[in-house]
Protein backbone atom coordinates (compact mmCIF):
# COMPACT_ATOMS: atom_id res chain seq x y z
CA UNK A 1 0.00 0.00 0.00
CA UNK A 2 1.89 2.77 -1.27
CA UNK A 3 -0.19 5.50 -0.22
CA UNK A 4 -4.10 4.71 1.09
CA UNK A 5 -5.55 8.43 0.25
CA UNK A 6 -4.37 8.36 -3.14
CA UNK A 7 -5.32 4.42 -3.17
CA UNK A 8 -9.15 5.54 -1.79
CA UNK A 9 -9.36 7.93 -4.20
CA UNK A 10 -8.25 6.30 -7.52
CA UNK A 11 -11.02 3.86 -6.17
CA UNK A 12 -13.60 6.32 -5.93
CA UNK A 13 -12.71 8.05 -9.10
CA UNK A 14 -12.55 4.79 -11.10
CA UNK A 15 -15.80 4.18 -9.69
CA UNK A 16 -17.63 7.90 -10.08
CA UNK A 17 -16.29 8.31 -13.83
CA UNK A 18 -16.89 4.69 -14.92
CA UNK A 19 -20.69 5.51 -13.14
CA UNK A 20 -20.75 8.94 -15.19
CA UNK A 21 -19.84 7.48 -18.82
CA UNK A 22 -23.03 4.89 -18.22
CA UNK A 23 -25.61 6.91 -16.89
CA UNK A 24 -24.83 10.15 -19.16
CA UNK A 25 -24.77 8.00 -22.14
CA UNK A 26 -28.56 6.77 -21.17
CA UNK A 27 -29.49 10.68 -21.81
CA UNK A 28 -32.21 10.55 -24.60
CA UNK A 29 -33.04 14.36 -24.68
CA UNK A 30 -30.78 17.18 -25.08
CA UNK A 31 -31.37 20.26 -24.81
CA UNK A 32 -27.60 22.27 -24.19
CA UNK A 33 -24.39 21.45 -27.26
CA UNK A 34 -23.43 18.01 -27.06
CA UNK A 35 -19.81 16.91 -28.44
CA UNK A 36 -20.73 13.54 -29.56
CA UNK A 37 -23.61 11.14 -30.27
CA UNK A 38 -23.94 7.38 -30.40
CA UNK A 39 -27.63 7.01 -31.75
CA UNK A 40 -29.74 8.69 -29.70
CA UNK A 41 -27.79 9.17 -26.83
CA UNK A 42 -25.23 12.36 -26.35
CA UNK A 43 -22.19 13.79 -24.16
CA UNK A 44 -23.16 17.20 -23.64
CA UNK A 45 -20.44 19.85 -22.63
CA UNK A 46 -21.77 19.61 -19.40
CA UNK A 47 -21.07 16.23 -18.97
CA UNK A 48 -17.35 16.05 -20.34
CA UNK A 49 -16.97 19.06 -17.76
CA UNK A 50 -18.15 16.85 -15.41
CA UNK A 51 -15.08 14.24 -16.25
CA UNK A 52 -12.32 17.38 -17.07
CA UNK A 53 -12.82 19.57 -14.46
CA UNK A 54 -10.49 18.73 -11.66
CA UNK A 55 -12.56 20.75 -8.92
CA UNK A 56 -15.37 18.32 -9.36
CA UNK A 57 -15.75 14.69 -8.29
CA UNK A 58 -16.27 12.69 -11.62
CA UNK A 59 -12.15 14.45 -12.34
CA UNK A 60 -10.10 11.64 -14.14
CA UNK A 61 -7.29 13.26 -14.85
CA UNK A 62 -7.65 12.25 -18.82
CA UNK A 63 -7.95 15.20 -21.77
CA UNK A 64 -11.33 15.38 -23.50
CA UNK A 65 -10.38 13.41 -26.46
CA UNK A 66 -9.68 10.31 -24.88
CA UNK A 67 -12.74 10.87 -22.60
CA UNK A 68 -14.88 11.23 -25.77
CA UNK A 69 -13.57 8.20 -27.07
CA UNK A 70 -13.75 6.27 -24.00
CA UNK A 71 -17.45 7.41 -23.84
CA UNK A 72 -18.20 6.35 -27.22
CA UNK A 73 -17.06 3.10 -26.81
CA UNK A 74 -18.84 2.52 -23.56
CA UNK A 75 -21.83 3.07 -25.47
CA UNK A 76 -21.16 1.28 -28.36
CA UNK A 77 -20.60 -1.67 -25.85
CA UNK A 78 -23.37 -1.22 -23.68
CA UNK A 79 -26.29 0.31 -26.89
CA UNK A 80 -25.31 -3.42 -27.92
CA UNK A 81 -25.54 -5.15 -24.69
CA UNK A 82 -28.82 -4.11 -24.53
CA UNK A 83 -29.91 -5.91 -27.78
CA UNK A 84 -28.26 -8.95 -26.12
CA UNK A 85 -30.34 -8.79 -22.62
CA UNK A 86 -26.81 -8.85 -21.17
CA UNK A 87 -27.96 -6.20 -17.93
CA UNK A 88 -30.77 -7.95 -17.07
CA UNK A 89 -29.18 -11.24 -15.81
CA UNK A 90 -28.01 -12.54 -12.75
CA UNK A 91 -24.32 -11.82 -13.64
CA UNK A 92 -25.48 -8.21 -14.15
CA UNK A 93 -27.27 -7.95 -11.22
CA UNK A 94 -23.71 -9.40 -9.30
CA UNK A 95 -21.25 -7.53 -10.16
CA UNK A 96 -23.64 -4.15 -9.93
CA UNK A 97 -24.17 -5.28 -6.09
CA UNK A 98 -20.65 -5.97 -5.60
CA UNK A 99 -19.17 -2.66 -7.29
CA UNK A 100 -21.91 -0.58 -5.00
CA UNK A 101 -20.56 -2.29 -1.49
CA UNK A 102 -17.09 -1.86 -2.74
CA UNK A 103 -18.06 2.03 -3.44
CA UNK A 104 -19.77 2.55 -0.27
CA UNK A 105 -17.01 0.81 2.09
CA UNK A 106 -14.43 2.85 -0.10
CA UNK A 107 -16.39 6.59 0.73
CA UNK A 108 -16.45 5.48 4.42
CA UNK A 109 -13.25 4.92 4.74
CA UNK A 110 -12.06 7.75 3.15
CA UNK A 111 -13.83 9.89 5.84
CA UNK A 112 -12.78 8.14 8.66
CA UNK A 113 -8.75 8.39 7.53
CA UNK A 114 -9.76 11.89 6.60
CA UNK A 115 -10.98 12.32 10.64
CA UNK A 116 -7.63 10.68 11.75
CA UNK A 117 -5.51 12.42 9.73
CA UNK A 118 -6.22 15.57 10.43
CA UNK A 119 -4.96 14.63 14.67
CA UNK A 120 -1.57 14.07 13.30
CA UNK A 121 1.28 16.47 14.96
CA UNK A 122 4.28 17.78 14.50
CA UNK A 123 5.80 15.70 17.50
CA UNK A 124 4.82 12.08 15.89
CA UNK A 125 6.32 12.63 12.94
CA UNK A 126 9.30 14.07 13.92
CA UNK A 127 9.63 10.94 16.32
CA UNK A 128 8.90 8.73 13.82
CA UNK A 129 11.56 10.03 12.07
CA UNK A 130 13.79 9.97 14.65
CA UNK A 131 13.16 5.87 15.24
CA UNK A 132 13.33 5.12 11.73
CA UNK A 133 16.11 7.08 10.39
CA UNK A 134 17.91 4.29 8.47
CA UNK A 135 14.50 4.55 6.17
CA UNK A 136 14.87 7.83 5.37
CA UNK A 137 19.15 7.17 4.23
CA UNK A 138 19.60 8.72 0.69
CA UNK A 139 20.66 7.00 -2.17
CA UNK A 140 22.40 10.15 -4.24
CA UNK A 141 24.84 13.30 -3.78
CA UNK A 142 22.28 15.85 -3.08
CA UNK A 143 22.23 20.00 -2.24
CA UNK A 144 19.93 21.31 0.09
CA UNK A 145 19.35 24.94 -1.33
CA UNK A 146 16.70 28.14 -0.91
CA UNK A 147 16.03 29.21 -4.81
CA UNK A 148 14.08 31.85 -6.47
CA UNK A 149 13.29 32.55 -10.00
CA UNK A 150 12.30 35.67 -11.90
CA UNK A 151 11.22 36.82 -15.21
CA UNK A 152 12.80 39.88 -14.71
CA UNK A 153 15.99 40.29 -14.55
CA UNK A 154 16.17 43.59 -12.95
CA UNK A 155 14.45 42.30 -10.45
CA UNK A 156 16.72 39.34 -9.88
CA UNK A 157 19.34 41.91 -9.22
CA UNK A 158 17.59 43.71 -6.70
CA UNK A 159 16.31 40.59 -5.23
CA UNK A 160 19.77 39.18 -4.68
CA UNK A 161 21.36 42.66 -3.55
CA UNK A 162 18.66 42.65 -0.93
CA UNK A 163 19.29 38.56 0.00
CA UNK A 164 23.23 39.74 0.47
CA UNK A 165 22.06 42.49 3.32
CA UNK A 166 19.28 41.16 4.79
CA UNK A 167 18.97 37.39 4.58
CA UNK A 168 16.64 34.58 3.20
CA UNK A 169 13.71 34.90 5.26
CA UNK A 170 13.42 39.00 5.04
CA UNK A 171 14.25 38.96 1.20
CA UNK A 172 11.80 36.54 0.47
CA UNK A 173 8.97 37.70 2.90
CA UNK A 174 9.42 40.94 1.02
CA UNK A 175 8.78 39.34 -2.68
CA UNK A 176 6.53 36.97 -1.78
CA UNK A 177 3.12 38.57 -3.60
CA UNK A 178 6.02 39.75 -7.00
CA UNK A 179 4.08 39.13 -10.07
CA UNK A 180 7.34 38.38 -11.38
CA UNK A 181 8.32 35.54 -9.12
CA UNK A 182 7.93 32.32 -11.23
CA UNK A 183 9.18 30.03 -7.96
CA UNK A 184 10.56 30.01 -4.77
CA UNK A 185 11.83 26.84 -2.55
CA UNK A 186 13.11 26.55 0.46
CA UNK A 187 15.17 23.82 2.36
CA UNK A 188 14.55 21.70 -0.57
CA UNK A 189 16.75 18.75 -0.89
CA UNK A 190 17.27 17.91 -4.49
CA UNK A 191 19.54 15.06 -6.00
CA UNK A 192 22.44 16.41 -8.06
CA UNK A 193 21.29 14.38 -11.10
CA UNK A 194 17.97 16.19 -10.97
CA UNK A 195 19.49 19.85 -11.03
CA UNK A 196 18.81 20.80 -14.42
CA UNK A 197 20.32 22.85 -16.75
CA UNK A 198 23.56 21.38 -16.54
CA UNK A 199 24.95 24.81 -15.66
CA UNK A 200 22.82 25.30 -12.68
CA UNK A 201 24.76 22.00 -11.29
CA UNK A 202 27.89 23.30 -11.99
CA UNK A 203 27.39 26.94 -9.77
CA UNK A 204 25.75 25.19 -6.87
CA UNK A 205 28.52 22.60 -6.20
CA UNK A 206 31.21 25.68 -6.79
CA UNK A 207 28.99 27.01 -3.38
CA UNK A 208 29.88 26.93 0.21
CA UNK A 209 27.32 26.35 2.58
CA UNK A 210 25.53 29.93 3.19
CA UNK A 211 26.79 31.52 -0.14
CA UNK A 212 24.67 32.86 -2.65
CA UNK A 213 25.25 31.83 -6.30
CA UNK A 214 25.35 34.83 -9.16
CA UNK A 215 22.39 34.86 -11.15
CA UNK A 216 21.80 32.52 -13.61
CA UNK A 217 19.35 32.14 -16.61
CA UNK A 218 18.43 28.86 -16.91
CA UNK A 219 16.02 29.40 -19.41
CA UNK A 220 14.84 32.08 -21.34
CA UNK A 221 13.90 35.06 -19.35
CA UNK A 222 13.88 32.58 -16.48
CA UNK A 223 16.69 34.45 -13.83
CA UNK A 224 17.59 32.12 -11.11
CA UNK A 225 18.82 32.72 -7.84
CA UNK A 226 20.49 29.99 -5.30
CA UNK A 227 21.41 30.03 -1.66
CA UNK A 228 23.54 26.53 -0.77
CA UNK A 229 22.25 25.06 2.46
CA UNK A 230 24.33 21.84 2.66
CA UNK A 231 25.84 18.87 0.89
CA UNK A 232 24.15 15.67 1.78
CA UNK A 233 26.13 12.87 0.72
CA UNK A 234 24.63 9.46 -0.67
CA UNK A 235 24.69 6.84 2.16
CA UNK A 236 23.72 9.53 4.99
CA UNK A 237 20.32 10.80 6.54
CA UNK A 238 19.49 14.33 6.23
CA UNK A 239 18.51 16.56 9.05
CA UNK A 240 14.45 15.94 9.98
CA UNK A 241 13.86 19.80 8.60
CA UNK A 242 15.50 18.92 5.09
CA UNK A 243 12.66 16.00 4.35
CA UNK A 244 10.17 16.96 6.73
CA UNK A 245 7.38 16.18 3.89
CA UNK A 246 8.80 13.05 3.12
CA UNK A 247 8.56 11.84 6.19
CA UNK A 248 5.48 13.39 7.11
CA UNK A 249 4.13 11.09 3.78
CA UNK A 250 5.75 7.78 5.23
CA UNK A 251 4.54 8.54 8.50
CA UNK A 252 0.67 9.14 7.22
CA UNK A 253 0.88 6.21 4.75
CA UNK A 254 2.11 4.18 7.91
CA UNK A 255 -0.62 5.28 9.87
CA UNK A 256 -3.60 5.09 7.54
CA UNK A 257 -2.49 1.85 6.85
CA UNK A 258 -2.95 0.89 10.56
CA UNK A 259 -5.85 3.07 11.30
CA UNK A 260 -7.67 1.13 8.54
CA UNK A 261 -6.80 -2.21 10.28
CA UNK A 262 -8.12 -1.19 13.39
CA UNK A 263 -11.01 0.40 12.10
CA UNK A 264 -12.26 -3.10 10.50
CA UNK A 265 -11.37 -5.16 13.22
CA UNK A 266 -13.60 -2.55 15.86
CA UNK A 267 -16.40 -2.94 13.21
CA UNK A 268 -16.41 -7.25 13.17
CA UNK A 269 -17.12 -6.91 16.89
CA UNK A 270 -20.50 -4.83 15.84
CA UNK A 271 -21.57 -7.62 13.41
CA UNK A 272 -23.01 -11.40 13.33
CA UNK A 273 -20.14 -13.06 11.26
CA UNK A 274 -20.14 -16.35 10.77
CA UNK A 275 -17.77 -18.35 8.26
CA UNK A 276 -18.34 -21.98 7.23
CA UNK A 277 -15.68 -24.53 6.15
CA UNK A 278 -16.25 -27.54 4.60
CA UNK A 279 -13.98 -30.14 6.20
Amino acid sequence: MRCLIRHLKNQIISFVALAAIVLIGCEKKVEQKYVARVNDSYLTEENLSFLTDPGKEGYTGKNSEELIRQWIDTEILYQEALKNNKILGAEFNNVIERSTKELAGVLLLKDAVANEKARINEDEIEDFFNSNKTEFVIAHDAAVVNMVKFNDEELAIQFRTELVNKGWNNTSEEYARSSSLLEKQENKLIYKYQIQPLKLMRVIDELLPGEISIIIETEPDVYTIVQLIDFINKGSVPDFEYIKNLVRQRYTIMRNKQFVQNYIQQLRTKYDIEIRRND
